[in-house]
């Protein structure tokens, strides 16, 4: 089974992801996203235990130090190249063959139950800036830090080469659905744009927002379950401090339409399969 679990920051998006069925294995590259998640009061209730009889394992996969450097600089913005001056990018193909390895692996010896991939939209731009980085290699002299005669560097891939890093992220989640691994991916939301008339000129505006990172239409149709979390406020007065709990609610239900709009309090995966068994 396939599951995305969408929602604004902190609204309890990794936690819920670390219900899943055991044996887990984290994929952390949302660095400080898994200690978050264990670390409060509801995780070291539910998690502590199986962190230590190694039922659920993280493993971290930051970004090479010079990219992470240039988005700090301001010379990268996700989802966009954006160089000041020209950047051969390094690193981060090895860090996506060593991440698709390690995946690879589980895939073949069926270790764990569940997989965790934190965040989503980061592994699309891993998956994004390997393969421009590919294409960069390829405008090197091989075996030196010179370019061909009359190349200039690349900052960013053609709309029609995007159909590559597009097939491989495909590929993956199929891999997941064949092999009967649960794959469930941590999605965070963006800015949505539309191009609206503004007087007499066409100027592109914030409407909404949407998931980042990968095409939305291509994650609704992958995935079995589409479940969007959010903070709802609870017994606030004047004299108490306000206290939220985490709601979820079945946007998209591939396993039983009667989930559809069904919302969970302090959400896990054992709620949603008792909902889904009780409903059908």
């Amino acid at each position: 089974m396939i599951v995305a679990i969408s929602g604004e920051n902190k609204t309890g998006k990794s936690t819920f992801s670390l219900t899943f069925p055991r044996k887990l294995y984290h994929v952390e590259l949302d660095i400080g996203g898994f200690k978050r998640a264990i670390d409060s009061p509801y995780g070291v209730k539910l998690f502590s235990g199986d962190i230590k009889a190694k039922k659920i394992v993280s493993a971290s996969y930051p970004m090479p130090q010079q990219y992470t450097m240039d988005r700090i600089m301001g010379r990268i913005t996700l989802g966009k190249l954006k160089v000041e001056q020209p950047k051969r990018l390094t690193g981060i193909k090895e860090l996506w063959y060593k991440l698709l390895g390690d995946l690879v692996a589980i895939l073949e010896t069926k270790s764990y139950t569940t997989v965790v991939i934190d965040s989503f939209p980061q592994l699309w731009e891993l998956c994004r800036l390997a393969f421009l980085q590919e294409k960069q290699e390829i405008q090197f002299i091989p075996n030196t830090q010179q370019l061909k005669p009359g190349e200039k560097l690349r900052e960013s891939l053609q709309p029609e080469e995007y159909v590559e890093p597009n097939a491989r992220m495909r590929s993956l989640l199929y891999a997941f659905r064949q092999q009967g691994i649960n794959l469930v991916i941590v999605e965070y939301m963006d800015d949505k744009y539309e191009k609206k008339l503004v007087g007499d000129k066409v100027e592109e505006l914030i409407t909404g927002r949407k998931m980042a990172g990968w095409n939305t239409t291509n994650i609704t149709k992958e995935v079995d379950l589409l479940l969007e979390n959010t903070l709802v406020m609870s017994n606030h007065s004047r004299t108490e401090s306000p206290h939220y709990t985490v709601r979820t609610t079945v946007k998209l239900s591939g396993i039983g339409l009667d989930l559809m709009g069904q919302s969970f309090s302090e959400p896990s995966y054992d709620d949603i399969m008792r909902a889904k068994e009780m409903l059908t």
